[in-house]
């Protein structure tokens, strides 16, 4: 009533000073474009995916050494759904690292009777039957740790032996060359060994029940108790040096003197490393290196663990003069330590005498074939990574089904570097055996080597062709990225890759990555033997690097500790080799058969939930902010709000936050039963592109834009015209209407976006819907009660606005359902004419609800519909089922 009395942000006669006010207004208005409460939103909700549904998921929980799942991180969870590569150790994490001493082959003689449990899945797969039972005699020697029976060497038969001193020279090597601390009572029934490995233990059991027990260790001695052919005494052995085992060396040493004063070097290790420092002029070694390597690898084909043994005797004047040497190298605190000392072993371990090797059992873990299985159907590529020797390690990949038997293998071998080098008259170090460490230094060794690496490209190309035409590989997809000749599809194959250490040392050139990464790009699954920890870390991060491709590196023990750190995400087993590998690690837990349900479900689920969470909180904004820019047209462009501030304060807080994060931690598109025995939902997630994200979100957007224009326009036009009394609603009014239908709108949204239904969902959903309209009411009671700031504007609001129908009809009914209207339409028309794999499955299990119920309510019994298993096998079986969809829709 007095126009002169104008407040000064809106006086026209300062538009430099409206402006800037207005600027500034307007600015944090629209400032809620960009969702704040995303970030707490998105916070709470990976710590609960995490610390909860994976860390307490009980199908994840190993009963037998109380062993529960353990996330350590929040923060990669959605990168679980987008896994490509899960690169990972062999020994304690696809075995379970308990080791039992099976066989052994001493002077060129292999004993040891027993079957293992790889040689028998080999033998089933191939249709042969194996002897079932063991011979009842083992069981007298069985304890743990061993489990080898050979009647020639059991009770101390093997005195007779013509081969007696090699056979007794064997034994004490197993008895002295170790770092094992007896425990307990010095009897052979109740002694324990504490071992920083099972296989150390496993030797030294051996030798125990062979008739050489060590029963005592201090400072510098160890005692046997030797039962040989001149009877049973005690010897002690004076310990002068332990040259320890590591990655590098491969070998473990030891320097003693006996109770005669010979002093002998005992040594055991790959038999890489021990074959090049034998005496290859002693006529023992003559005799039994032919003999060790064809037993060895006999011994790999059937999963066993080999190591050599071989020993020599020192000089005492060489000794004096390699000890004081060794001494100065091992105190000395300067930068060459290592490398003085490592030069002094190999000056000492060499002009060894061959004995024989061992082979140990390290049984595969429960569930690994399937579980690897299940990654393969999903898409996952997995990569073994081992020191293990390449007999070994392929047999292993077969029992575990990384390797079928339909598959062909291509290896890439030291040898094949070595070989095309001497064709081109390039100069080589050449190993002095096979599987050795070479060196390709003369001009154009970088040529031969990529040369190789195309040759080995070219024998996988021809292979998938070969299988092509015999019908053992399904013709490549259209839409493939070609890798070479016609019909070679990246990623179509059904070849395995085979590298050994020395090969894979030659082909992480840098200049030679590309051309390795194509070579394993072409293959379907990769093992790699005879690695060293540093390896398996390069591995790693050039499958990262030059696939893009997210990676999970998996293992047990702190040899797989730059692997896992190396990966987007690093698993560790909490197995027998210390913590080291867990406590690097992003999740750990007690076995391998979990990663499948880590990625395939708990990644899936949270890679899904987590982009509806940003998909949802931008769309609600969105549509909020629209109102604004909306009402600026009406108010002209004053920067007046459309709500008070405190609507403004609460919408995301108290109407919006809740539900999505509810759906975000307990939604299931399918059921977690469907996910796991049909992984091929998981390529889904794992082949979207950022592409896809931004497409998603503009599509929310969009309907965003259409439910702002319904839920302003409606209620405001709605609400312009005088009531029946012949009066005009005010502008906080038609605000809380469009407020009212933006919080029915949004929330209703989400009620769409859910299909998992519980009552946390309905509390959620409903609960901020029904709270609003007693809250719109405690508020206009505020101002008559305390005079705070933004609350005058709301006075007494509820008694204008509830007994108005066109509150009621434009805010709560008409406008929501207007806007969503067009979401009805849109999910309806895709879902019948372009349907989503798991939107296929979800009409699998609708089906399947409906005929269970039929068949309560109908009281019928019989088999299930055959023709339901046979589209559900075809899923299983990694075809996305046109039969389904065709099914689903036509009933439907």
């Amino acid at each position: 009533l007095a126009p002169h009395d104008t407040s000064t942000d809106f006086d026209p006669g300062a538009p430099g000073r409206v402006g800037a006010i207005s600027f500034l207004v307007s600015f944090i208005l629209y400032g809620y474009l960009i969702p704040i409460s995303l970030y707490v939103s998105m916070e709470m909700v990976k710590i609960t995916q995490s610390m909860v549904f994976i860390a307490k998921d009980r199908e994840m929980y190993y009963a037998p050494e109380d062993e529960p799942a353990v996330a350590r991180t929040s923060n990669l969870n959605e990168e679980l759904g987008m896994v490509n590569t899960v690169l990972s150790d062999k020994t304690g994490t696809l075995t379970c690292n308990v080791m039992e001493y099976f066989k052994m082959s001493i002077a060129g003689v292999s004993y040891g009777s027993g079957i293992t449990e790889i040689e028998r899945a080999n033998a089933a797969r191939k249709g042969l039957t194996l002897p079932e039972g063991e011979d009842p005699a083992a069981a007298a020697f069985k304890e743990k740790y061993f489990n080898f029976y050979d009647e020639r060497m059991m009770g101390g038969k093997w005195h007779h032996n013509a081969d007696a001193p090699i056979i007794e020279m064997f034994f004490r090597l197993l008895a002295v060359c170790h770092t094992v601390i007896p425990d307990g009572p010095q009897t052979e029934k109740e002694i324990e060994y504490r071992a920083e490995s099972p296989d150390e233990a496993a030797l030294v059991v051996a030798a125990k029940v062979f008739g050489f027990f060590f029963f005592k260790r201090t400072n510098t001695t160890v005692t046997v108790r030797e039962s040989t052919k001149a009877g049973v005494r005690d010897v002690v052995y004076e310990v002068l040096n332990i040259l320890e085992f590591n990655s590098t060396r491969k070998r473990q040493s030891v320097i003693v003197r006996d109770e005669g004063g010979r002093l002998l070097l005992l040594c055991k290790g790959a038999d890489t490393v021990i074959y090049e420092r034998l005496d290859h002029g002693h006529a023992q070694n003559l005799a039994l290196k032919d003999l060790t390597t064809s037993h060895m690898e006999d011994f790999g084909s059937a999963g066993l663990r080999t190591l050599c043994l071989a020993y020599c005797e020192i000089k005492p004047d060489f000794y004096a003069d390699w000890s004081r040497r060794y001494v100065d190298a091992k105190t000395s605190l300067g930068k060459d330590r290592d490398e003085r000392l490592n030069a002094l072993s190999e000056e000492v371990e060499k002009s060894l005498q061959l004995l024989g090797c061992t082979a140990i059992e390290d049984k595969l873990q429960d569930g690994v074939p399937t579980c690897i299985k299940q990654l393969a159907a999903g898409g996952i590529r997995l990569w073994v990574l081992t020191g293990d020797k390449v007999e070994t390690a392929i047999s292993i990949a077969l029992s575990c089904r990384l390797f079928t038997e339909d598959m062909a293998l291509v290896e890439v071998r030291e040898r094949d570097f070595v070989s095309a080098a001497n064709t081109a008259g390039v100069a080589t170090t050449a190993p002095r055996h096979e599987g050795s460490t070479s060196k390709l230094d003369g001009a154009g060794a970088s040529a031969v080597e990529a040369q190789v690496l195309r040759e080995k490209l070219d024998e996988v190309e021809m292979e998938n062709i070969r299988m092509q035409h015999e019908g053992l590989l399904p013709p490549p997809p259209p839409d493939g990225v070609p890798t070479g000749p016609p019909g070679t599809v990246q990623g179509h194959s059904n070849v395995g890759l085979v590298i050994e250490g020395g090969a894979l040392a030659l082909a992480l050139k840098k200049e030679h990555h590309d051309a390795l990464m194509a070579l394993c790009n072409a293959c379907k699954s990769v093992v790699c033997c005879r690695v060293s920890p540093m390896q398996k870390a390069a591995v790693t991060k050039l499958v990262q690097v030059k696939c893009g491709a997210i990676t999970l590196g998996i293992g047990d023990g702190a040899n797989d500790v730059g692997m896992i750190q190396a990966a987007h995400i690093g698993c560790g087993i909490s197995g027998r080799e210390g913590r080291a590998a867990v406590l690097a690690s992003d999740f750990a837990f007690a076995q391998f058969k979990y990663v499948a349900r880590l990625v395939l479900l708990h990644g899936r689920a949270a890679y899904r939930r987590n982009c509806e969470v940003v998909q949802y909180s931008f769309y609600k904004n969105w549509l909020t902010n629209l109102t604004y820019v909306f009402f600026a047209f009406v108010n002209g462009f004053s920067a007046q709000p459309l709500y008070t501030s405190g609507l403004i304060a609460t919408f995301n807080l108290f109407w919006t936050s809740l539900p999505i994060i509810g759906f975000a931690v307990i939604e299931q598109d399918v059921s977690q039963a469907t996910v796991l025995s049909h992984p091929v939902l998981y390529k889904e997630t794992m082949l979207a592109k950022r592409r896809d994200f931004f497409k998603e979100q503009f599509k929310w957007l969009c309907y965003g834009t259409w439910h702002a224009l319904c839920v302003f326009f409606l209620p405001m036009y709605s609400m312009a015209w005088p009531d029946r009394k012949g009066l005009y609603d005010d502008w906080v009014g038609i605000g809380c209407t469009v407020y009212t239908a933006t919080i029915v709108a949004v929330n209703l949204k989400m009620a769409m976006r859910t299909r998992y239904w519980t009552w946390v969902n309905h509390l959620l959903i409903w609960g901020s819907v029904a709270i609003w309209f007693p809250f719109l009411w405690l508020y206009g009671l505020v101002w008559p009660v305390a005079q705070i700031d933004g609350t005058a504007e709301m006075n007494w609001i509820v008694r204008r606005l509830y007994p108005s129908p066109r509150f009621w009809l434009a805010g709560f009914l008409l406008a929501p359902a207007m806007g969503l209207l067009a979401d009805i339409c849109a999910m309806a028309f895709q879902r019948h004419l372009y349907p989503k794999p798991n939107q296929l499955f979800q009409e699998v299990e609708y089906l399947e609800e409906v005929r269970a119920q039929a068949i309560r309510e109908l009281g019928l019994k019989g088999p299930s519909s055959r023709k339901h298993e046979m589209e559900l096998g075809a899923a299983e079986a990694g075809e996305v089922p046109v039969a389904v969809s065709v099914s689903a829709s036509t009933r439907v």
